[in-house]
Order: C-alpha cells, then sequence, then structure tokens
C-alpha cells in the first residue's frame, strides 16, 4: 500500500505541467503541502528523490518533523519539517564530501518542490577560522581578566519578553547520541574557557546583530531549557573542535523553527578565533544559517577566483561572509561588487522566522518622543532610560524632541555597542518650525561607532533630533543604509531654566490677551514641564469677580502611566478645588469674589506609588480659558493727581515702592494691558520690585466706595 502511494506520488510529480522542461536541479513540484506531508508521515522509512528510493533509518518522528539518516549513505541525514500552516520544508544530506544534498521548499501556491542543492545550503561547510584572517586580528585580542566576576556564566538578556530564544552555551554540552552531528555519536564538548568579559564581548556582538528582531540572545540556560522546539537554538562556544577540522563553527540552515532537537545546535570552535570579538562574529554567523541564511560570496571576476566567504572592503563585511576584523559587519542583500547572492534578503528571512521588534519612537517630528531631563542649576541632563532607540530597517527614523531655555546644547548620539557596530548614525536636528538647523554624520571608519556629537548655542525653543541609519558611498566601495540597523542612545546637557515658581511666594502671573474686562488665556503662551516628581508651577490671576473657566491641557507624558493634577487656592493659600487629567485635560469652572488666587500645577502620584526620588516625569501641558473681570470697570477716573491724593515718585526710575500720601483700603498696579502686577492692603505703599518692566502702568487707590487711578511711567 505504500509503495502506492509513493509510486503515486510520482507520478503526480512527472505529470506536473509545472514540471515540463524542468529538472531536479531546477526543482521539481513533488506535490501540494499537505500531499507531501501526509507521504511522508504515512511512510517515513523511504524517500523519492525523482523516481531513485532511498530508504532510511527514522530517528525522529512526530506530528510536525521527520528526521534521520539515509541507508548506505555515511554521514547522511535528513530533516523534513511539517507543520500546521501546511508548509514543508527540509533537506536530505546524501554525501558532504561529494556535494549532493537536496532541499524541500514551498513555494507561494502551496506546492512543495524538491530541489538539488550545494551541501552549503544545508549546512555551513567549512566556514574559515579567524586564523585565516590573521593579519586583520592582531587588534583582537582580549584582556583575559574577568571585568564581571567570575564562578558561573553570567546572564545577560537582550529582549527578556521574547520566546524566541538564541542561547549562547559558554560553559560546556553534553551532545547526546543521535543527533544530526558527530555521526550521531555522543560528545563531551568543552567549556570555552572564557573569562566574563569575553563572555561580554561575545553576547554583546551577537545581540547587537540581532537586535532589530523579536529574539532573545541570552547566557541563560533555564530560558532554552524551557522553551519550545521550534522557538530556539543552541550555539555552543568550545575548544573540542577536531571533530570537524578546519572550520571556525558550523550549523544546519533553517532549522530554527524546526521541531526537531537533533539539529537544534550550532558551533563555534573557540580554539579556532582569536579572541572574544570574532568568537561573535562567528556565532551571528552560524546563528543566520539556523534562520535560513545562505553564505555572502564573491564570484569569479577579473582573473580573480570566486570567494565563498567575501571577507569584505574598507572597513565593511557581510555578516554571512567572514567579518572577522572588520570594524563594521552588516546583514546583506548582495549589492557589494560581484556578489554571488545577490537574491538573499538577509533582514527579511530573518523576520519571517523571528519577527521584528515593535518600533520605539515616532517617524516624524509630530510622533517625536520626549527627552527626559535632570535638572540641576538651569542644566538638563537627558535621561538615559528616555534617551535609547532602536532603528530596525532602512525606512526607519527615531524622532525626539527638547525644549531649551536658551544657551548651549551639547549632545552625543552614538551606538550602544562600544566594540563593533552594524548602525551607521546619521543625525538631523531641526527647529521648532521644521527647518533644518543641522546635519551629522559619522567618520564612515574604524570610528563610527563612536557616533557624531555636536555642541551649539541655540535660542529658546522646541528642537528635534532626528536618528537614521546611513551608508558610506555606495556598496561597491562603502556601504548602503540596508543594513544599517540596531540600537543607539542620547546623552548630552541642554540649558534649561525651570520654567516657572515653585511656590506662592514665586508665582507666575498668567499671560492672557484682553477681552474687555476680560482675560482670554492664550495656550500658546501659557504652557510648561513637571521636570520631576517634586516640581511645581504655580500661578496667579487677579479678579474683581466673576466667572473663571480655565483648561489645563496634558499634551505628553515621559511616563505614560503618570498624570498632572491642578489646585486652585485663594490668596491665604486655602484649596477651592483640584482637578485631576482625564482623558488629556482638566477644567476649572468657578465663581470667584474679588482677589488674588493661585493655580497649582503638580503631578499626581496614586497612592502607593513608588518612584525614585529623581524619577523624570517630563509632562507638557498647557493652558487656556477665560478670567472674567481682570481689568478696571468702565467708570475708572484715570489722573496724574487730584484734590485729595498725590502719588510719588511719579516717574518711577528705580524705586522699589510707590507711596501715597494718605492710608488706603487697597493699592493695586496694572500694566497698560490691564495685567495684574502687584497690590497691598491697608498701607500708603506698594512694593513693585526692581525687575519691573520700562512702560506706562496704572496704579489703583481704593479708599471706602471710592477708586481712583493715577498713569504710572517707569
Amino acid at each position: 500500500m505504500m509503495k502506492k502511494i509513493i509510486t503515486a506520488l510520482l507520478t503526480i510529480t512527472l505529470t506536473y505541467s509545472a514540471n515540463a522542461g524542468k529538472s531536479i536541479e531546477s526543482g521539481l513540484i513533488i506535490g501540494t503541502a499537505s500531499q507531501v506531508h501526509q507521504t511522508i508521515h504515512n511512510n517515513p522509512n523511504q524517500l523519492n528523490i525523482s523516481g531513485e528510493i532511498l530508504k532510511t533509518t527514522v530517528i525522529t518522528q512526530n506530528n510536525a518533523t521527520v528526521s534521520g539518516t539515509i541507508k548506505g549513505y555515511e554521514g547522511s541525514q535528513f530533516a523534513i519539517n511539517t507543520n500546521t500552516s501546511n508548509e514543508v520544508s527540509g533537506f536530505i544530506l546524501l554525501s558532504k564530501e561529494n556535494n549532493i544534498a537536496y532541499k524541500y521548499i514551498t513555494n507561494q501556491n502551496n506546492d512543495v518542490e524538491l530541489k538539488k542543492v550545494s551541501v552549503n545550503d544545508i549546512l555551513c561547510v567549512d566556514y574559515v577560522s579567524s586564523q585565516n584572517n590573521a593579519s586583520k586580528n592582531h587588534k583582537q585580542k582580549v584582556n583575559q581578566s574577568s571585568l564581571l566576576g567570575g564562578g558561573a556564566v553570567p546572564i545577560f538578556n537582550s529582549l527578556s519578553s521574547s520566546d524566541k530564544i538564541l542561547f549562547l552555551d559558554f560553559d560546556g554540552y553534553e551532545l547526546p547520541s543521535g543527533s544530526g552531528w558527530n555521526s550521531g555519536a555522543a560528545m563531551s564538548a568543552s567549556p570555552s574557557g572564557y573569562s566574563d568579559n569575553e563572555i561580554f564581548q561575545t553576547w554583546s556582538i551577537i545581540a547587537e546583530d540581532y537586535s532589530a528582531f523579536n529574539v532573545n540572545v541570552t547566557t541563560d540556560s533555564a530560558l532554552y531549557d524551557n522553551a519550545p522546539l521550534n522557538k530556539k537554538i543552541r550555539m555552543v562556544f568550545t575548544n573540542t573542535s577536531a571533530w570537524y577540522p578546519n572550520a571556525g563553527g558550523v550549523a544546519y540552515v533553517d532549522v530554527f523553527d524546526f521541531g526537531d532537537v537533533r539539529y537544534k545546535t550550532g558551533w563555534v570552535f573557540v580554539d579556532k578565533m582569536f579572541g572574544a570579538q570574532n568568537a561573535g562574529e562567528a556565532g551571528a554567523h552560524e546563528a543566520g544559517h539556523t534562520f535560513g541564511l545562505n553564505h555572502d560570496g564573491t564570484v569569479a571576476h577579473d582573473a580573480v577566483q570566486a570567494e565563498g566567504y567575501y571577507s569584505g572592503h574598507s572597513v565593511w563585511a557581510p555578516i554571512m561572509g567572514s567579518a572577522y576584523g572588520q570594524a563594521i559587519s552588516q546583514f546583506s542583500k548582495g549589492e557589494y561588487s560581484h556578489a554571488d547572492n545577490t537574491s538573499q534578503d538577509d533582514l527579511a528571512i530573518i523576520a519571517s522566522v523571528a519577527g521584528y521588534k515593535s518600533d520605539d519612537h515616532g517617524n516624524t517630528y509630530q510622533t517625536a518622543s520626549d527627552l527626559g531631563l535632570n535638572i540641576n542649576n538651569n542644566i538638563g541632563t537627558i535621561d538615559s532610560a528616555s534617551s535609547l532607540g532602536l532603528i530596525h530597517n532602512r525606512s526607519d527614523l527615531d524622532f525626539f524632541h527638547l525644549y531649551t531655555s536658551g544657551g548651549n546644547v551639547s549632545l552625543t548620539i552614538a551606538p550602544t555597542s562600544t566594540i563593533k557596530t552594524n548602525l551607521d548614525i546619521e543625525v538631523k536636528i531641526y527647529d521648532g518650525d521644521n527647518t533644518l538647523v543641522a546635519t551629522l554624520n559619522t567618520a564612515h571608519n574604524a570610528n563610527t561607532k563612536n557616533g557624531v556629537s555636536y555642541n551649539a548655542n541655540l535660542s529658546a525653543g522646541d528642537y528635534y533630533i532626528c536618528v537614521d541609519g546611513a551608508g558610506s558611498g555606495d556598496p561597491t566601495t562603502g556601504w548602503n543604509d540596508y543594513g544599517s540597523i540596531g540600537q543607539f542612545y542620547i546623552k548630552g546637557t541642554i540649558s534649561y531654566q525651570d520654567d516657572f515658581g515653585n511656590d506662592d511666594n514665586h508665582s507666575s502671573a498668567i499671560t492672557y490677551n484682553a477681552s474687555g474686562n476680560d482675560g482670554i488665556i492664550d495656550a500658546l503662551i501659557t504652557k510648561g514641564i513637571l521636570h520631576d516628581k517634586n516640581d511645581v508651577d504655580v500661578f496667579d490671576f487677579y479678579t474683581y469677580g466673576g466667572t473663571m473657566s480655565i483648561t489645563v491641557t496634558q499634551v505628553s507624558s515621559y511616563i505614560q502611566s503618570l498624570n498632572l493634577k491642578a489646585v486652585l487656592c485663594d490668596s491665604d493659600g486655602v484649596v477651592i478645588t483640584t482637578k485631576v487629567v482625564s482623558s488629556n485635560t482638566l477644567t476649572f469652572s468657578n465663581t470667584l469674589a474679588e482677589g488674588k488666587y493661585y493655580i497649582r500645577i503638580m503631578m499626581d502620584v496614586p497612592s502607593g506609588t513608588l518612584l525614585p526620588l529623581a524619577q523624570l516625569i517630563g509632562i507638557h501641558y498647557n493652558i487656556s480659558g477665560t478670567i472674567e473681570n481682570v481689568s478696571f470697570t468702565t467708570n475708572t477716573i484715570v489722573v496724574s493727581s487730584n484734590n485729595n491724593w498725590s502719588i510719588y515718585p511719579n516717574p518711577i526710575n528705580n524705586s522699589n515702592f510707590i507711596y501715597i500720601n494718605s492710608m488706603a483700603n487697597r493699592i493695586t498696579l496694572i500694566d497698560a494691558t490691564g495685567k495684574f502686577i502687584a497690590q497691598d492692603t491697608n498701607c500708603n505703599k506698594l512694593q513693585m520690585g526692581t525687575d519691573l518692566s520700562s512702560g506706562i502702568y496704572f496704579l489703583q487707590v481704593t479708599s471706602g466706595n471710592e477708586t481712583v487711578s493715577f498713569k504710572i511711567i517707569k
């Protein structure tokens, strides 16, 4: 019965119209994914290769995977993965020495093709060791002293939230019998012998290479042990290399999402490396194979032989080539000169298995992220937690917003990795009108990892920082922005005075435009920022009695879960009402008696919320609304002197006080627009302050039922 099924499948294969004129070398359709799945699982003991029946020894069989060896072919392997989405993938490796291998591929029509391929498409064969690039490695020697302590392997995680695990194993591995390695024999692989610092360097390089993707590069074996088989790979770093000579590392291709433990291990032979940086390059290369990537080499050209592993040019090389000793290594899609793998889109292939991380910052100035600041002595230091970013791909931009009160702005924007980089940073700085202020580029050499710097005196206002991945020249002599991805940080200082006083004695008068006797508050002018949990912005206003309708709008918040609140108080500090932002706004609507009032704006910290003292808030807000009767009534008399009152000095010049010749119930000073300046009661003088601007003012003197106003000049 099984023979009939195989024969029927062969008949289907030979009669597919799509196979007309095709051969096993170009790929033959052998059935739909469901047909191939059924055939393989019904009779896994034999495989049909274009009419030739291969007898198998099955080692692993489950709902998703069948794997084992081919009888009569020493060192052979086969592994066929049929997952729940009705895709079939896998390989048959008949002879490494004779370069005989086949690959199962599901096309876009859900048909399965069987294609004869190079062994390199199945297995990383003879990946060069860094010893072959010795001339580039004199600078890669690593300090053997541990910077991170000794004992157990230190735990590093690049993305703890991910369920996909790329496990870097440094402390030895017991390879079980029956695996796809060492001819199926068990083996004890020695520890790497790396110090904590060398482990960190190796991990850091691989974590940076895969930073754009939803995969956790980790040294934590527990995470690997607990992850599903089809969501993990182990990369062993060992000195045990005699079983696979003449190679720096090895891994099977396209097995990350296999549900077969026999192929879930890749290898890096540290005894073939010149230090941890090269081990990191090798680990990233072998991990790339497990995601489905093949080698980046060159074709023969101009009397130059083909190169299976392109070692790059200038300071650049492709990760899937041989990037030992290069300052910049990137994933590629074969855009360099004489590339032999121009159809492989590395980033898209990895993303098809792992997925990209979520975009962390907006791509326009309208969606920019606010930079958090620690304010001290009118200098804002950029908080590192608010300034981290990630360029995912060549179309990704990360925008950040900053505000300066005017003065020096000093910035550094650089890749987070201090060892090597994938990201060649370009930064553009725009002002609040979206006018380009500066463009910053790296040196495009071994110092590219140092990023860019900016130091200038800027006018007060809003500015936007746009971070992009860039290239240098073209891919034939440099590199383009395709693989210029990775993590970065922004650090520096910004001139920043606290915008408003923190208590009633240092309050700021609300700025408004006059509309009759009323004041209209302009949100474009009256705006501020709460810098931290202790920052309070206090505003004051004076009304002669009437309705106040004021709205405070929360524009943005560095800590998204926190909101602001506002407290309305009278001149004695007695709280009238308290409001908390809901749906980004809060509104006061109160009828007030004549008098001075304060609005205190602060952060709302719910009961039980614990924040460090220096926790950054960065809540941006503005104020709008109307206050009735902020100016004189229409029957006010304005004169310079009269029979009952006299004032002096006038002009005021540099005097700190203005005097009248008798006691008054109330003295009030306002400017020419009706804005309240100062007031006192039951007095014969009024303190104005030495910082009063030059101009025309009015002094209102009230005694009993009579109110008289005087024109004052400063």
